[in-house]
């Protein structure tokens, strides 16, 4: 998605983003809250930032509307869509357990939104706390961590403790004990925000044997990455499979939506929830 596009524009920053950004078709109106360009093509780069060197009057311009468009990607409206999802499927305010790899940041305030503002308990399953200890992050060769409370207003149930070193990458998640914490909890809806990871599927899995409605709000990208015909098939064998087994799916932008429909998602199994 790209949720640092979302930060400038509520700065009022209009954004200049390559067609490989999954916010692009959202946020990022070419002329208006920004400019795309060809992923790779730094001339096209390179012009954009010319232009935008010269035209002050048209980046205030820009600023104005970059500004009341990211509006649409609010908090209320993230969690709009997994209020409907849950009052639809259970036909009332119920618990809702949530299975994430980590605490993410722009995942933390739904959540706590959810249970403070619409009187929802919820309880997030997270297989580690590396993200709020502290983890070395591959891409940017740095050590890292939140130092944002995200953890404060809702159930956080944690299923391994990172040491204080936080070395733990992202990819090795465990998932050990969580189908004796979901057994605990009784859960009447679960929402799912990942089908990458090992972890991702292991919470697809003990959602399935404890019997539960499965909501998914997370990452489609079918653009981001170049993939092989035959990878390509596979993945969309396996999605199609993944996505049956789920009552609703959240999704966060335009790419997203398509992504669904592609795969012959029914619209009624559609409701938008957006990255906020």
């Amino acid at each position: 998605w790209g949720l640092v596009v979302n930060e400038a524009m509520a700065c009022g920053l209009p954004a200049i983003v390559s067609d490989r950004v999954g916010c692009a078709p959202d946020l990022v109106m070419p002329g208006i809250t920004g400019e795309v360009f060809p992923f790779g093509d730094i001339g096209r780069f390179s012009e954009i930032l010319v232009g935008f060197s010269h035209g002050k009057e048209s980046l205030v311009a820009m600023s104005d509307a970059s500004r009341e468009n990211i509006l649409k990607y609010s908090i209320n409206n993230a969690v709009e869509g997994v209020f409907k999802a849950i009052v639809s499927t259970v036909k009332q305010k119920t618990p809702i357990v949530v299975l994430e790899p980590h605490p993410v940041q722009y995942h933390a305030p739904v959540y706590r939104y959810l249970q403070q503002k619409m009187n929802i308990p919820v309880s997030v399953i997270y297989g580690s706390d590396f993200s709020v200890v502290g983890y070395m992050d591959k891409e940017f060769g740095a050590h890292f961590s939140w130092d944002t409370d995200l953890l404060s207003g809702y159930t956080s149930i944690f299923l391994s403790r990172t040491p204080q070193s936080g070395m733990s990458p992202c990819e090795k998640v465990p998932s050990k004990g969580l189908k004796e914490v979901l057994l605990s909890l009784r859960p009447s809806v679960i929402l799912l925000t990942g089908y990458a990871r090992l972890s991702d599927l292991s919470a697809f899995n003990v959602s399935r044997k404890v019997r539960c409605p499965i909501f998914f709000r997370g990452e489609t990208c079918d653009h981001a990455r170049r993939r092989s015909a035959i990878g390509s098939l596979v993945r969309d064998v396996f999605l199609k499979w993944f996505y049956r087994h789920c009552v609703y799916l959240l999704y966060i932008g335009q790419r997203s939506l398509e992504h669904y429909k592609r795969l012959g998602v029914s619209e009624s199994k559609l409701i938008f929830s957006p990255y906020c």
